[in-house]
């Protein structure tokens, strides 16, 4: 089921630029990749990170539970975007107690992904190391962390750059997985030490194996809330599943089908924002990386159905023509296989 009706009014899509590949090109080409990111240490306190998000100086801590007292009424907007959605809220007439169940390591975490807009993992205990998805230094942490009276840990070992082995190699595998679903051959990727990834592809020059490689997949759904600003809703990592690209009357697109979390999320945003009232004045667009790829309202009908039931079957609609359908082929590859888990940056590239 798409989430646009039969007789909505279609906007404007932003066009990827997506190259197609030539299978009979002579020769190759290849690149060396180093994936972007860092293992931290740092000395921080997880209260007062929190006091610092909700603006009060009452945070108690007991075990995996923190309890924020806030004299002021909290929205659930705040608790959500700070990454606590699913606390127990309990508002009294001129405070608002909030308990969140979560660990220290989880209210760090937190914060610096909502700062760097990146994934960040705990990758390490005694002492606790956390793995930065993105290109950091200790400079620029050290700036993210002053706001809460933290700080990167002294010694040479609490910023180290590069990645762990395993998210070396989840990257290898995505990258793998990319060049399968495309139907190239004789293509090669390979870890070379630790940290650097080897690509080699007969029949494609390098600008081209760039624009495959480079392109992270990344997907997201945005909601309008008012004039032309949008809000994030979801990633492609609640994608449950997806369906091959399909043509519906010459318009291309790729049925996939949200988890039962990621519907959730989704029917609260649209309520939130108002579309299921007014889906005119609040268009759902979804991303691939940054180029829009989809944006209309809700279809009347959608829109009332999502009012009281979560939404799970969606369409992603990319275009027409053979433009259409390598756009949605594309899609498709990075729904399945899903975003590259950091931004690789290009350390070596040459012809073979």
């Amino acid at each position: 089921m798409s989430v646009l009706g039969a007789d909505v009014q279609k906007v404007p899509i932003k066009a990827n630029n997506t190259t197609c590949i030539g299978p009979d090109m002579q020769g190759g080409s290849w690149l060396l990749l180093e994936p972007e990111g860092a293992i931290v240490e740092l000395n921080v306190d997880a209260s007062k990170i929190l006091e610092q998000q909700f603006n009060t100086g009452s945070v108690q801590t007991l075990i995996d539970e923190y309890i924020v007292t806030v004299n002021d009424t909290v929205s659930s907007d705040l608790i959500n975007k700070s990454g606590y959605s699913g606390s127990k809220v309990a508002k009294r007439t001129n405070t608002t107690k909030i308990t969140i169940l979560t660990s220290p390591e989880s209210v760090v975490t937190n914060y610096l992904k909502n700062a760097l807009d990146a994934d960040v993992k705990v990758v390490g205990v005694e002492p606790i190391q956390y793995e930065i998805r993105t290109n950091v230094t200790r400079e620029s942490l050290n700036a993210i962390l002053a706001p809460v009276g933290g700080s990167m840990a002294s010694g040479h070992c609490a910023f180290v750059k590069g990645l762990t082995t395993q998210t070396v190699y989840d990257t290898k595998k995505v990258i793998d997985q990319k060049f399968y679903r495309l139907g190239l051959k004789d293509f090669k990727v390979s870890v070379v030490g630790s940290q650097l990834i080897f690509v080699d592809m007969p029949g494609v020059d390098v600008t081209t194996l760039q624009n495959v490689v480079l392109k992270p997949g990344k997907f997201e759904i945005r909601i309008q809330t008012h004039d032309n600003e949008t809000e994030h809703v979801l990633y492609g990592d609640t994608v449950e599943s997806v369906d091959i690209p399909s043509n519906n009357q010459g318009m291309w697109g790729v049925p996939f089908t949200l988890s039962n979390e990621g519907a959730k999320i989704l029917q609260k945003a649209v309520i939130d924002s108002g579309a299921t009232k007014n889906p005119q004045a609040h268009e759902l667009s979804m991303y691939l990386d940054t180029d829009q790829i989809f944006s209309a309202p809700l279809a009347p009908e959608i829109a009332a159905s999502l009012q009281k039931t979560p939404l799970r079957s969606m369409v992603a609609e990319v275009g027409t023509g053979e433009a259409g359908s390598q756009k949605a082929k594309v899609l498709y590859i990075d729904l399945k296989e899903g975003a590259l888990p950091v931004n690789v940056r290009v350390i070596g590239r040459g012809y073979s």
